[in-house]
C-alpha cells in the first residue's frame, strides 16, 4: 500500500511539474506575442507620423524602423509565421526607402545652404542620423 501511494505521489508530482512547465511556456509565449504586438502598433503609429513629413519626420521613421526590427527579433523567439515576418519586412523596406530619400534631400539641402554653416550642419546631422541606422549605399545608383 505504501509503495502504491509513493508511485501515485510520484506520478502526481511529475504531472504537476509538467503542467507548471506548460503554464510557464504559455506565459512566456504570451509575453513575447504582447511585445510583438506592441512593437508593431507603435511602429505603425510612428510610420504614419513620419509620413506626414513634418519637421523631424525622419526621427519618427527611424523610431518606426527600430520598432519593426524589434518585432522581427521577438518573432524569431516566438516562432511566428513567415507571412507575419514578410509583412513587417515589407514595412521595413518602405521605411528604408523613405529614409534614403530623406537622406538625399538633407544632403542636397546641406549643399544649397553651404554658405550658412549652421543650417548646412543641421542638414548634415540629420543625414548622418539616417546613415548611422540604414545602409544608404544599398539604394545609391552609380
Amino acid at each position: 500500500m505504501v509503495i502504491v501511494a509513493g508511485v501515485i505521489s510520484g506520478v502526481f508530482v511529475k504531472r504537476h511539474q509538467d503542467s507548471l512547465v506548460a503554464l510557464q511556456t504559455n506565459a512566456y509565449n504570451d509575453s513575447i506575442q504582447s511585445m510583438i504586438t506592441s512593437d508593431i502598433l507603435v511602429g505603425d503609429s510612428l510610420f504614419n507620423l513620419g509620413n506626414l513629413h513634418e519637421e523631424g519626420f525622419e526621427v519618427a521613421l527611424l523610431d518606426a524602423y527600430q520598432n519593426y526590427n524589434n518585432a522581427i527579433s521577438h518573432q524569431f523567439k516566438d516562432g511566428s509565421t513567415y507571412k507575419e515576418k514578410a509583412d513587417i519586412n515589407k514595412k521595413i523596406q518602405q521605411i528604408e526607402r523613405q529614409l534614403f530619400d530623406a537622406y538625399i534631400s538633407f544632403k542636397e539641402k546641406a549643399v544649397i545652404f553651404s554658405d550658412e554653416k549652421e543650417i548646412a550642419d543641421e542638414f548634415e546631422d540629420r543625414a548622418k542620423a539616417i546613415s548611422d541606422v540604414i545602409d544608404v549605399t544599398k539604394y545609391q545608383t552609380n
